[in-house]
């Protein structure tokens, strides 16, 4: 019988860390490109408030507070917030309430962009496919995900 040989342990000395950095950052790249590519544009915040229903006191609701709330999500961009359109109802502005507990599910992990690759990164409580192709019809589906995520993370 042959004995195969073990393979040489990899060693953080002969890693080509500029060869990672470069693939890790246009991974990165692709994945942000898709997210901006399916997610219906970026809003402005003053597009966003302007979009939003009026409160019960009749003054635009603060997206801002909205994202302090775990309600809505932001990535940096240009310089800028931007805030994600596929996070808002089509016909009433209002953002998806299905929203909530996603974004509370992912806080601890994952903002911003990193949130914002999550939606379209291969999830494997969605049969390898991204939430943002279950996203806003079957968005009980998106929501358990992020919760089975939030306990297969829990270090508690």
């Amino acid at each position: 019988m042959k004995r195969e040989r073990p393979h040489p342990k990899p060693s953080l000395t002969s890693v080509n860390t500029d060869a990672v950095i470069q693939w890790h950052h246009e991974a990165n790249v692709q994945l942000r490109t898709t997210f901006l590519a399916r997610c219906g544009g970026l809003l402005t915040t003053e597009e966003v408030a302007r979009l939003l229903p009026s409160g019960e006191d009749g003054l635009p609701p603060d997206p801002e507070a909205l994202e302090r709330a775990l309600a809505l999500f932001s990535v940096a961009f240009d310089g800028a917030k931007g805030y994600p359109a596929m996070q808002f109802d089509a016909e009433t502005g209002a953002p998806h309430a299905a929203l909530r507990p996603i974004i509370a599910a992912l806080s601890r992990d994952y903002a911003g962009w990193a949130l914002a690759v999550w939606w379209v990164s291969a999830n494997a409580w969605l049969d390898g496919r991204c939430p943002l192709d279950y996203w806003p019809n079957a968005s009980a589906q998106v929501v358990r995900a992020a919760e089975a995520e939030r306990a297969t993370m829990a270090d508690d």
